[in-house]
């Protein structure tokens, strides 16, 4: 569907998606995936995303703060009223997950209310790698030193996996700095996955550690696309320039070290904790967990059993995402809503 839109034939890539659609309810008696569903809306805007080979004039600049340990990659985009840092989980590379129209359908939708701010974390991506993968309680600086380079005094901090427990730290730490935190698929202490959800980590870090490549972790972390073999190279190459192998294992090895417990009480700002209900990586109900230990805290458990983000319904994160965030910004007085 896609090749045919990047070919010039936009007509001919909607009648192939109505022809999947037809054959999905006959067969099956099922509809499109949320994947298929956000394709089929970008190709009928035209969304530039779909043509990175040749539409990437419109993709944000990467640019470099200087942090306490080195150097810190990130973008901007969006000129809404308020401030989000998105903080991603596990590993990422700014520049080439713009190649995957599920995220960057989600990033263009978030930048058009907010001012977004998205960034690689340090020893992965574009961001210096030379220091290793630092511990959780180290990356609160490195999130502020992008904040202070983009300007912004105060955020909204939008966390997937141990990006949450970031944005969580960082909350607690420096409360002027942050205006609300939003938790995607976060655990605050790895015992809490309980011995199912330890045994998933150890097999996925055993996997690594023997060679085995991303796109086979499938099953657990996105088993919604795990037969799309398209998907499965694209998030092969993805991880391998985003941390690779060997960044890869270190980042399953810090992710054993979270435990922020002590720090939840501390976390004064409201808090919004989003999790899909069949997640097998990280189960849904750290997410209650999460809410219930913070001061202000909701849950809210969406349908799905993808931990990757976009593997999953975008729209309906982005939602709920975006109301919270409205909501938010309404509580806030005029003489506080800074840039």
């Amino acid at each position: 569907m896609i090749a045919l839109y990047r070919s010039g034939r936009q007509a001919d890539a909607l009648e192939r998606y109505r022809q999947v659609r037809t054959l999905l309810a006959e067969e099956l008696g099922v509809g499109p995936s949320p994947y298929l569903r956000a394709c089929e809306g970008m190709i009928l805007r035209q969304d530039d995303a779909l043509n990175p080979g040749s539409g990437r004039g419109d993709l944000p600049v990467t640019r470099f703060a200087r942090g306490p340990a080195g150097r810190l990659a990130y973008q901007m985009l969006g000129d809404g009223p308020t401030n989000l840092v998105f903080i991603p989980g596990f590993s990422s590379n700014v520049e080439i997950r713009w190649e995957e129209p599920s995220l960057s359908q989600l990033f263009r939708r978030l930048a058009r209310s907010a001012r977004l701010i998205l960034l690689d974390k340090r020893g992965t991506g574009l961001s210096d790698r030379d220091t290793g993968i630092p511990p959780i309680e180290e990356q609160v600086a490195d999130v502020l030193a992008v904040m202070d380079a983009a300007g912004m005094q105060r955020a909204t901090l939008l966390g997937i996996m141990d990006g949450g427990a970031i944005g969580l730290l960082t909350a607690a730490a420096q409360p002027e700095r942050v205006s609300a935190v939003v938790t995607y698929a976060s655990f605050s202490a790895f015992e809490l996955l309980g011995a199912e959800g330890s045994a998933v980590f150890d097999a996925l870090r055993a996997q690594l550690d023997h060679g085995v490549v991303f796109e086979d972790a499938l099953p657990v972390i996105a088993p919604s696309r795990a037969d799309d073999a398209s998907f499965a190279r694209w998030i092969g190459r993805y991880m391998r320039m985003a941390a690779g192998v060997g960044g890869g294992t270190a980042l399953l090895d810090m992710f054993r070290q979270i435990d922020i417990r002590a720090a939840l009480p501390d976390v004064a700002v409201p808090v919004l904790a989003l999790h899909r209900e069949h997640d097998r990586l990280i189960p849904s109900d750290n997410a209650a967990y999460i809410a219930e230990h913070v001061r202000d805290g909701r849950s809210v458990i969406l349908p799905g059993s993808d931990t990757i983000i976009w593997a999953g319904d975008v729209d309906e994160f982005a939602s709920q995402v975006e109301g919270f965030i409205s909501e938010i910004h309404a509580r806030i007085p005029l003489r506080r809503r800074q840039r």
